[in-house]
């Protein structure tokens, strides 16, 4: 009697700074992160780096907006939809430059971390990351989009 041979399921690798499943990138959810800051003055921003292309590699933050809602500031950013995922906070110039990275008393870790599971998010999902630099467990939401149809009779 032949055996059939058992494949391992495939796990996330590490590739050009783009998690990849068997050399095939992941499918991406729709992340708005959101921060608290005062201390930014005329000119600054506040911005958001990490692992990725779409959080810049470390490099290259994403600008955060902050109109009519200060001292809150949000990014939508795509982010790959299994695994985890690391980033900072960072205090940037008017041509995205970092001034500041966030640290602060108490970090275990150093970074802020995403894990999403496969499936587990649907819509979109935003993440209350509370104050700039100080660590909290961050505080999730998900938009769930519901579709009406209306009859009149």
């Amino acid at each position: 009697a032949s055996s059939t041979p058992r494949l391992a399921s495939p796990k996330p690798r590490q590739g050009d700074n783009e998690k990849t499943v068997w050399g095939r990138p992941l499918r991406q959810c729709k992340v708005e992160f959101a921060v608290r800051a005062t201390n930014t003055i005329p000119g600054e921003s506040i911005g958001i780096v990490g692992e990725g292309a779409a959080l810049g590699a470390w490099k290259k933050p994403v600008v955060m907006t902050c109109i009519d809602t200060w001292p809150l500031w949000t990014a939508k950013v795509n982010i790959p939809e299994v695994g985890a995922t690391e980033y900072k906070y960072v205090r940037v110039d008017d041509q995205a430059e970092i001034l500041e990275w966030e640290d602060g008393e108490g970090w275990h870790e150093g970074n802020r971390c995403i894990t999403l599971t496969e499936g587990s998010i649907r819509e979109d999902l935003q993440v209350d990351d509370g104050q700039f630099g100080v660590e909290s467990k961050p505080i999730y939401t998900v938009s769930v989009h519901v579709r009406v149809r209306v009859e009149t009779v």
